[in-house]
């Protein structure tokens, strides 16, 4: 047997004019907690006017239309459905439980301290209370610093996938050796590999990614520095830690400027200065490169391809010294104008008005 609550709700349902009133009605429950306010119905229809004018006992004129939400709970209980609980009307016509903005609240921080426990739990039984790793986990919950914000955006998206990735930042910490002093041993490793060797994916903590950034953020927390902004000075800070990240993707090209090693000058590009060719050189091929000389006064640098061949064409057999960027400079072109700047040689720069140029 259907309860007073099924029976008037089934019946609401029936007229589709009621449904706007009842949409305002289930938006203030949850705000308030119970029926509070006025509805308010613009461009209300007649037959509208005419199934509320009857239910809260009185003729609604005037646009828009409106009402004491309170008339409307009234209005119930004097319909052969009384007595009837709008509460339960409510939640049986859309299909749901009727919680107010406070009960969700306390619901999402309920869970939200669940997560935080589990994550605890689970770093705390795998590398004991006084790892490093379990040290940032606190200080990313009591501080919201060192990769708090990223976990959290993670974790409304998909809280499964959020404990993944700070688990795998954990032990990505705990393989590094990070000590509780923010110390850790030098192990030179390409991040692919050691990315690898954590999840199984070589690209899991590539920069840019939300589980790099939080290995960055929580290294640089550990040590007690601010984590690297630019992707050169993150390069460099990764190799003092002992990870290698990829030194090949970022190159730049170059025309008459020559390498130099500790021991001599490289003989590679000393060749393409002698033939008067241009070369491209690697962020890896710099890692041996302790100077840089340029066969001209100064360094003209350009951030276009084809600007690069015409200035080459036109100073092909005279001491000219040029550098393409191909766009925004990557690593290995900032490496070698750090080489050019040591060495004090000035650098005149020229891109198009666009914002890789600029």
């Amino acid at each position: 047997m259907k309860s007073r609550e099924e029976e008037c709700a089934a019946y609401l349902r029936e007229k589709e004019a009621y449904r706007r009133c009842l949409t305002q009605l289930k938006n203030k429950w949850e705000t308030y907690g119970r029926v509070a306010g006025k509805v308010v119905l613009p461009e209300a229809t007649d037959e509208e006017r005419r199934l509320l004018s009857g239910l809260v006992g009185r003729a609604l004129t005037g646009s828009p239309l409106s009402f004491l939400a309170s008339d409307f709970e009234k209005g119930l209980q004097k319909t052969r459905f009384a007595p009837v609980s709008l509460q339960g009307v409510l939640e049986i016509y859309f299909g749901q439980p009727l919680q107010t903005q406070k009960d969700r609240r306390l619901a999402k921080e309920k869970q939200r301290a669940a997560f935080w426990s589990r994550l605890l739990s689970k770093v705390e039984s795998r590398y004991g209370p006084d790892a490093a790793a379990v040290c940032w986990i606190q200080r990313m919950r009591q501080e919201k610093t060192a990769g708090y914000a990223r976990l959290m955006r993670l974790y409304e998206e998909d809280p499964g996938e959020a404990l993944r990735v700070a688990q795998a930042v954990a032990d990505a910490l705990m393989r590094l050796d990070f000590g509780a002093s923010g110390s850790l041993a030098r192990a030179a490793l390409p991040l692919a590999v050691f990315a690898a060797q954590i999840t199984g994916n070589p690209h899991f903590f590539d920069r840019g990614t939300p589980p790099g950034d939080m290995l960055t953020q929580a290294m640089a927390s550990l040590q007690g520095v601010e984590a690297p902004q630019d992707a050169y000075r993150w390069r460099e800070w990764m190799q003092s830690i002992g990870i290698v990240p990829d030194t090949v993707s970022s190159l730049v090209h170059v025309y008459g400027i020559v390498l130099h090693t500790p021991q001599e000058t490289h003989p590679a590009f000393r060749a393409f200065c002698e033939r008067h060719e241009s070369y491209v050189v690697t962020l890896e091929a710099l890692g041996g490169i302790t100077a840089a000389r340029p066969l001209a006064p100064a360094v003209y640098i350009v951030e276009n391809e084809m600007v690069f061949c015409c200035l080459i064409a036109l100073l092909r057999h005279k001491n000219a010294a040029l550098i393409c960027t191909s766009g925004q400079p990557r690593a290995a072109a900032l490496r070698l104008m750090d080489l050019l700047g040591v060495g004090g040689y000035p650098m005149y720069y020229n891109g198009d008005m666009d914002p890789e140029g600029l």
